[in-house]
């Protein structure tokens, strides 16, 4: 869930008897990304992010690879009947 929290979030926050600020609520949000289940979290997100870029980067290179030797093949054979 995403919260924008404007004006009117923190207003209505006051209003239901939260002392809260924007400058408080910004100092809880920067404390939570430093709490350890969250940069597990993020930890784990990186490495699930760089497995799929490298599986797409192999993948990309194995394509590449299978076009450059369809290419050399059909030289091949555009030679051999010039040879011919």
């Amino acid at each position: 869930m995403l919260v924008n929290a404007d004006k009117f979030f923190i207003a209505e926050l006051q209003k239901n008897g939260y002392d809260i600020d924007y400058s408080k609520l910004v100092e809880i949000y920067r404390v939570s990304r430093e709490s350890p289940a969250c940069k597990q979290r993020k930890r784990r997100r990186d490495e699930e992010n760089a497995a799929i870029e490298k599986a797409i980067t192999e993948a990309y290179k194995a394509k590449q690879a299978e076009k450059a030797l369809k290419v050399e093949k059909g030289r091949k054979k555009k030679k051999e009947e010039r040879a011919v």
